[in-house]
């Protein structure tokens, strides 16, 4: 039963090589042990609120190293039933990127560290070079699921299927919205949607796997779902960690067509080495499945492992995915390196090979650190584990606050349509603190300026879509700002209520400052408000692109069509729209970068 990671014909014809064999792998928010993982509360004050009305301009969200002899790409037309071999042995050492594989990038899927909805729900970051990736949407959610239970997920997992379309599937949290109630409502489900593009997501729905009983009676939970194609059996093969009924965890394999059902509720034990594993991802090199997991034994592994709560690696004789076929060769932890005696705190691998030369990356997340991940590379599975080099920091990075990750490979198309759809601009001010500049961003639904890694900001309150003027989408010299984060807000003046301004001392970012203010100009401070159909709303919330009042070229200022005297300004970090008075200061608080 040889696996592979794809086999298939798009509709258009085109038909992509080699995918990224990598894993969301990781169990929900942390190890089951309460000590393992504690995941705040975001304290997101915004979260939950929804817009009011609609806009004409608002944006709604919608929202590897394989085996490489068993894949196939197929170029042409309908007429062209000829195949392009994109085979290549990935234990080749002089291995590229095979003439038949127009991919040319990664996209990582991973979930948020707070229990709130944003957070469980699907993030995507993009990677040309598979170690630096760039978070789309600015962090925001790319996809929340809706209408299912609370709506939480956890451990993203996308997958190309064989006729080129996407799988997205994860740990199903639908039953809680917290890790104190989810071990009163585990799940033997997973969570599946589809997509064409990963832009729009479509039939979400939940796939039960298992009817066996876990612990104490209770459902056995489904973690870290991932996907393969077994081509032999002709199915897709779903490998998940469950817990049986003495409370041992295993990694387990259910096979389905159609992701509406799976062949059997009895799933096969596809690796069990004696003691407590999860999250298991695989990936295929020199005639071999090699499936990195992790140990989840906490000192009580007895003479079969090691102290637990790290990465090992199990192989297989062959390619064929066989339940029972893997063994661990070594106990020694990718993750611990030369100390194999200190515990690093690891889980969730997922493994990414360079399609240029034969070299893999293994990535972990700490997952007591609350989304931070360390990298590990080889250029030998075969190696023993210890044996793997730990990365600098600086040689990768994230997006802030990734949790349990996984990539999958797409196209140049692929990669530009996702970039342009969940394109976002950030709006630079001249201000800065220790060398961090600021950005005009929302608290508590009003302006302010605050850094990009302001740590009582939301993910993305900091990230804009400039629209076309609200008031007069005809002149191009007029902009709107729609807060990326709550489609359908856009920032204005009240002008209405001119005086409305916040309490002193409001838990806002830089509240504190508020009352810094002056009292006399305690008015136009701008707002995050939701679209309301009317004249006055839509002349608040524009304004006019005029040069910047500092002289700058490359700059700009912001002139409110409400009252052409008033300019976006900051003062004491809140953002008014306020006059100015001529100084060099003034102008220079009135002049901003958008990137």
């Amino acid at each position: 039963m040889k696996i592979t990671r794809l086999s298939t014909r798009i509709s258009t014809f085109l038909v992509l090589g080699i995918l990224s064999a990598c894993d969301c792998s990781a169990h929900p928010g942390g190890s089951d042990d309460a000590g393992d993982s504690s995941m705040d509360a975001s304290g997101r004050v915004d979260s939950g609120l929804s817009d009011s009305g609609a806009t004409p301009d608002a944006n709604t969200q919608q929202g590897d190293a394989g085996d490489a002899d068993t894949l196939d790409a197929f170029a042409g037309d309908a007429d062209d039933d000829s195949a392009v071999d994109a085979g290549q042995d990935a234990g080749d050492p002089d291995a590229g990127v095979t003439p038949g594989d127009p991919t040319v990038a990664w996209v990582l899927s991973y979930f948020g560290p707070n229990q709130d909805l944003p957070n469980d729900s699907l993030h995507l970051a993009t990677s040309t070079d598979g170690l630096h990736f760039t978070a789309l949407a600015a962090g925001l959610p790319v996809y929340e699921v809706g209408g299912i239970g609370t709506n939480h997920i956890r451990d993203p997992f996308i997958f190309r299927k064989n006729d080129g379309t996407f799988v997205y599937v994860a740990t199903d949290w639908t039953l809680s919205n917290n890790d104190a109630n989810y071990w009163n409502n585990p799940s033997s489900k997973i969570f599946v949607a589809e997509s064409t593009d990963l832009i729009t997501f479509t039939n979400p729905h939940l796939l039960q796997v298992t009817n066996l009983p876990g612990p104490g009676g209770s459902a056995m939970h489904a973690w870290a779902p991932e996907v393969y194609y077994d081509d032999v059996r002709g199915k897709y093969a779903i490998v998940w960690s469950g817990n049986d009924s003495a409370g041992s965890n295993h990694i387990y394999v259910s096979y389905t067509t159609d992701f509406a059902s799976v062949e059997s509720l009895t799933p096969e034990v596809l690796f069990d080495p004696g003691y407590s594993v999860i999250d298991g991802t695989m990936t295929q090199w020199n005639g071999r499945n090699y499936l990195f997991f992790k140990d989840e034994t906490d000192n009580s592994g007895s003479a079969l492992t090691g102290s637990g709560k790290d990465i090992q690696v199990a192989r297989s004789p062959t390619t064929q995915l066989l339940a029972g076929s893997f063994s661990r060769w070594s106990a020694n932890y990718v993750t611990r390196g030369t100390s194999q005696g200190t515990r690093q705190g690891t889980e969730g691998p997922f493994v990414i090979k360079d399609p240029s030369q034969s070299i893999w990356y293994l990535f972990g997340d700490y997952y007591g650190n609350g989304g931070v991940f360390g990298c590990w590379s080889t250029t030998d599975l075969d190696a023993d584990p210890s044996t793997w080099t730990k990365l600098a920091t600086t040689d990768y990075s994230f997006p802030a606050g990734v949790r349990h990750a996984n990539t999958v490979r797409v196209t140049q198309a692929e990669l530009d349509a996702l970039v342009a759809h969940h394109h976002v601009d950030r709006i630079r001010s001249t201000f800065s603190e220790g060398g961090n500049p600021f950005y005009v961003s929302h608290s508590y639904y009003h302006g302010v300026i605050a850094r990009l890694a302001e740590p009582s900001l939301a993910v993305g309150d900091n990230a804009w879509h400039v629209r076309a003027g609200l008031s007069d989408g005809s002149d191009a010299s007029l902009v709107s700002f729609e807060a990326s984060g709550y489609p359908g807000r856009y920032l204005r003046v009240d002008s209405a209520n001119p005086t409305r301004y916040p309490p002193c001392g409001e838990a806002s970012t830089y509240g504190w400052a508020l009352c810094n203010v002056a009292a006399a100009q305690r008015h136009h401070l701008t707002w995050v408000d939701a679209f309301v159909e009317s004249t006055t709303y839509r002349s608040d919330a524009t304004f006019r692109r005029v040069p910047a009042l500092n002289g700058n070229a490359a700059m700009v200022s912001f002139q409110w069509v409400g009252d052409p005297t008033r300019y976006l300004r900051h003062n004491y970090y809140q953002l008014f729209a306020a006059t100015v008075d001529g100084t060099a200061t003034q102008n220079n608080d009135a002049s901003f970068t958008v990137e």
